[in-house]
């Protein structure tokens, strides 16, 4: 008699089911990395959303003299008298700056108008980024002097 070589049905089957199982696992961990890798992205979004915001207003803050701030309901409206206008929409959770959108997953934004001791100019902004006000993520109290000179 010769000697067979080959694989029978029984182990077949065996590693066909290893295989499917092992690819499973493969699945499920790709998926929650991935996963895990988007939570972290969004994470480091919501500070670079406020850079964007601090940007371009403190370049406008420092030709300005004056500031007029419009609330309306959740809205928010800054007027410079340079004209900038940064709006801030809360519907978008964004804010604009005239008319292009400059920073969004803005959860919340408020402006106050004031002068200091020393008589200066000052708009004190708290803004918190994320997806809404339940998930926060990044959350920045700033006070900004206006042009005094």
């Amino acid at each position: 008699m010769k000697k067979e070589k080959g694989i029978t049905l029984i182990a077949l089957t065996i590693y066909v089911i290893l295989f499917i199982g092992l690819m499973g696992m493969l699945a499920v961990f790709t998926t929650d990395f991935n996963s895990g890798i988007g939570r972290v992205q969004h994470n480091m979004t919501s500070p670079e959303e406020f850079n964007k915001f601090n940007i371009e207003f403190v370049r406008d803050i420092k030709s300005s003299y004056y500031a007029n701030i419009n609330k309306s309901g959740d809205d928010v409206t800054i007027i410079l008298d340079n004209g900038a206008n940064y709006r801030y929409v809360k519907s978008e959770n964004a804010i604009y700056k005239n008319k292009a959108k400059i920073s969004k997953n803005i959860a919340s934004f408020n402006a106050i108008s004031e002068q200091s001791t020393k008589g200066k100019n000052v708009i004190r902004i708290k803004i918190t980024t994320g997806k809404n006000e339940q998930s926060i993520i990044f959350s920045k109290n700033i006070s900004y002097v206006l042009r005094y000179w």
